[in-house]
C-alpha cells in the first residue's frame, strides 16, 4: 500500500473512531444527566449509571460493571435510533433493580415507559422511535400508562410512587408473594385517585398494607392555613402515626 493511501485509510478509521465515541458519549450524557435529576428528587431510584460500548452484534446485551451498567450494542448510524435503544435497555435494568420485583410487573412496565419517554423527550425522532418498538406491548397495559403518566405530572411519579416502591428492596431476596405485588397496585391507585380528583372531592390519602404504609399529606387551602398555620397538617400527621403510617410524601418525600 502506497504510503498517501495508507494515512487516508488510517485518518479515516481514526475519524470514525472518534465519531463513534462522540455519538456514545453524548447518549451518556442525555441519560445520566436525567438519572441525576430523578435521584435528586426521589433518593436514588437509578442505582446505576450507564457506559455505551459498540459491538458488531445486532443484539443489545448489558454487563453490571462497579455500578455502572455497560450497554454493548451495534451502532446504527442514526443517533436518534442508538438513543431510544439505549433507554430500552437501560431503564429496565436500572431504575429500582432490586425492588422492582416486587412490583406489580403490569405497573412496573409502565412506570419504565412512562420514565423513558421522559428522557427520550429531548429527541423527538427517538420518542417517535421508541413509542413505535414498544407500542405492541404497552397496548396491553394501555390504562395502567395512562394513569401512570397522570401521576408522573407535578413529579408525583418519582417523588411519591417510585419513592415508596424503592423501599421494598429490603424484602430481597426473597421471592415476592401476590399480596406485595396488589399492595403496589392498590397505591398507585391511591396516589392516581389523588393526582385527578376534583378540588373538593374527599380521597382518604393515608394507606395502611403489610408493606406500604405512607400518607401522602394533603396541602392546605390557603385560607385554612392563614387561619390555623400548620396546625391542620400536624393534627394529620399525629393521626397517621397512630394509625401505623411510617411514611409522609408530599411533592417530594420524607420520613419520621
Amino acid at each position: 500500500m502506497k504510503n498517501g493511501v495508507y494515512y487516508l485509510v488510517n485518518y479515516s478509521l481514526t475519524y470514525q473512531k472518534v465519531m463513534r465515541e462522540d455519538i456514545s458519549k453524548n447518549i451518556e450524557y442525555n441519560i445520566n444527566r436525567h438519572v441525576e435529576k430523578f435521584n435528586k428528587e426521589s433518593g436514588e431510584i437509578f442505582t446505576y449509571r450507564i457506559k455505551v460500548k459498540w459491538t458488531d452484534a445486532d443484539s443489545i446485551e448489558s454487563d453490571l460493571r462497579d455500578n455502572v451498567l455497560v450497554i454493548k450494542m451495534k451502532d446504527h448510524r442514526n443517533q436518534s435510533r442508538n438513543f431510544a435503544l439505549a433507554i430500552r435497555e437501560y431503564v429496565p435494568k436500572a431504575l429500582i433493580p432490586t425492588a422492582r420485583r416486587y412490583v406489580h410487573q403490569g405497573l412496573m412496565k409502565a412506570i419504565d415507559y412512562v420514565i423513558s419517554k421522559d428522557i427520550l423527550a429531548v429527541d423527538t425522532n427517538a420518542l417517535n422511535y421508541f413509542i413505535n418498538i414498544t407500542a405492541d406491548d404497552i397496548n396491553q397495559i394501555k390504562d395502567l400508562v395512562e394513569e401512570t403518566e397522570e401521576i408522573n405530572k407535578e413529579g408525583r411519579l418519582t417523588r411519591i410512587l417510585l419513592s415508596e416502591y424503592k423501599k421494598l428492596s429490603s424484602l430481597y431476596p426473597t421471592d415476592p408473594k401476590p399480596d406485595v405485588h396488589r399492595e403496589t397496585k392498590e397505591f398507585e391507585s391511591k396516589v392516581y385517585r389523588l393526582a385527578v380528583k376534583e378540588p373538593e372531592e374527599k380521597v382518604d390519602p393515608t394507606y395502611i398494607g403489610k408493606y406500604i404504609k405512607a400518607a401522602v399529606v394533603p396541602i392546605a387551602k390557603i385560607e385554612t392555613f392563614r387561619d390555623f398555620g400548620l396546625e391542620a397538617h400536624m393534627k394529620f400527621i399525629k393521626e397517621s402515626l397512630e394509625k401505623g403510617v411510617d411514611t409522609f410524601l408530599c411533592g417530594g418525600s420524607w420520613r419520621v
